[in-house]
């Protein structure tokens, strides 16, 4: 009996430490949305569904799951800088942009230092436009 017990507990602790090196590797390959890796500067391009194309820009504040900053966009009739208000919950992204008269939605998905997805013209001279975006970080954030 003493070496069942001795093999249980060295089973036991093999799975304890096989479970503990799973975490760790979930975690470190959890997806770049922990706190403070949006943070910096973005460079991207957007394409319209009405097939306008442009350039876009932000500078993100990732603070926990809230996300703060600004966006210029180019080539836009409408929006062409405005302030970035959204939320991060794991690998997603949303967050509004909102000038003196427009306001735009997207929606986006991370991975490594970039993202993609879709926005939504909410409201003024060009809403109901609709399209897909890209953004690219760049270099390291200032602090």
């Amino acid at each position: 009996m003493g070496s069942y017990a001795s093999f249980r507990n060295r089973f036991v602790s093999w799975r304890v430490v096989v479970a503990g090196a799973l975490l760790v590797v979930l975690a470190a390959c959890s997806g770049p949305a922990a706190q403070g890796e949006l943070h910096g500067n973005w460079e991207g391009s957007w394409t319209s569904d009405n097939e306008g194309t442009g350039s876009v820009s932000a500078e993100f504040t990732h603070l926990g799951g809230a996300l703060s900053g600004t966006v210029t966009i180019g080539g836009s009739p409408c929006l062409v800088t405005g302030t970035i208000t959204g939320e991060v919950t794991g690998a997603n992204v949303a967050f509004g942009a909102a000038g003196p008269n427009d306001e735009i939605q997207f929606e986006a998905t991370l991975t490594d230092d970039a993202m993609q997805g879709t926005y939504a013209v909410e409201s003024g001279a060009c809403a109901g436009d609709t399209g897909v975006f890209e953004l690219q970080k760049l270099g390291l954030a200032s602090l």
